[in-house]
C-alpha cells in the first residue's frame, strides 16, 4: 500500500488556530497488537506514553500492557503465554 501526497486544506495552514482541524476520534474499544516481545516493548514505552495498563499476565493467558495514543485510542500490545516455554 502507498499513500499520495496532498497538499494541507487552507484551514491546517494557520499555525495561529486555535480551534481543532480534525474531528475527534469516535473508536470504542481498543486495538490489540500481538507480539512476541512484550517485556522488551514494555521497557521502551513505560517512560515515554501514556500508560493505561501496566504490563501483567492476564487471566485470559495473555501477557499484556495498553498504552494511550494521540487520539486517546486504547492501543493493547500481548504476548500469548498458553503454552509457555519450557
Amino acid at each position: 500500500m502507498f499513500i499520495v501526497p496532498q497538499e494541507e486544506p487552507e484551514d491546517c495552514k494557520d499555525l495561529n488556530r486555535k480551534e481543532e482541524s480534525f474531528p475527534k476520534a469516535n473508536l470504542t474499544g481498543s486495538l490489540l497488537i500481538t507480539t512476541e516481545e512484550v517485556d522488551s516493548l514494555w521497557e521502551t514505552v513505560k517512560d515515554k506514553a501514556v500508560i493505561k495498563t501496566t504490563l501483567a499476565d492476564r487471566e485470559y493467558l495473555m501477557r499484556d500492557l495498553s498504552i494511550l495514543d494521540n487520539n486517546v485510542y486504547e492501543l493493547v500490545f500481548g504476548q500469548d503465554i498458553s503454552n509457555p516455554k519450557t
